[in-house]
């Protein structure tokens, strides 16, 4: 496989400076992190964009995202492992990402459902995470960018020291049972957080952690 040309935003480096900065101006709407992941793959999955999917699927393991959840967010209306607010953002970015599917892109019903759960504030912050994230998927595809090979970027060593940093010092538990709970999960699905989270995460930290020296290794 190779790639057509260089994205376009490492090309002008004025398009990466901006959609960095948006993506930061996101991450600080309030929107909780995990839901932004989850838009980030699902709306990669919907666009074919290799390189997103592996990218987000990647960064959600880093910071202790379930496999229950990774695994079945491409079918999220049948699965139980999402908070109601979780799938009014899945369901947000879905209809966003397909505007052309329907007589009426974006129907009230679903429009109405994610107000339920968010603000102004945090519907913005969705709304421009769906939005950045079809720009990348756009970008990606249309030159035919290759999956993995970000890896070898100097990007991606910064990344990997970062989280390898993050991995030792960050309990992964304690991560995903504060997005948890600022989702209203424990109380709106019936979730086995013994099975899915305290019981494996401690296992997933460790393992993840000797993958990212490993990685690491692979780099130099």
């Amino acid at each position: 496989m190779q790639s057509r040309m260089n994205n376009p935003a490492m090309i002008l480096p004025d398009a990466m400076k901006a959609l960095h900065e948006l993506s930061s101006a996101v991450g600080k709407s309030g929107v909780p992190k995990a839901t932004l992941g989850l838009v980030e793959l699902r709306a990669s999955q919907i666009n074919g964009c290799g390189v997103c999917v592996d990218m987000h699927a990647r960064e959600m393991r880093q910071a202790c995202e379930t496999d229950e959840r990774l695994f079945t967010v491409a079918a999220w209306r049948e699965a139980p492992y999402f908070s109601d607010a979780e799938l009014a953002a899945l369901a947000l970015t879905e209809a966003v990402t397909r505007l052309s599917d329907r007589a009426e892109a974006l129907p009230d019903e679903i429009w109405n459902e994610a107000a339920k759960h968010y603000n102004d504030r945090t519907l913005a912050g969705l709304l421009l995470a769906i939005s950045t994230i079809n720009v990348w998927n756009r970008l990606n595809v249309s030159t035919r960018q290759i999956a993995g090979e970000w890896l070898k970027s100097a990007e991606a060593r910064e990344w990997v020291e970062k989280n390898q940093a993050v991995a030792r010092s960050v309990s992964c538990h304690g991560i995903r049972e504060t997005s948890l709970r600022q989702e209203g999960f424990y109380s709106t699905r019936a979730f086995d957080t013994e099975r899915h989270g305290r019981s494996t995460c401690s296992f997933r930290e460790a393992f993840r952690e000797e993958r990212t020296r490993a990685l690491t290794l692979a780099l130099l």
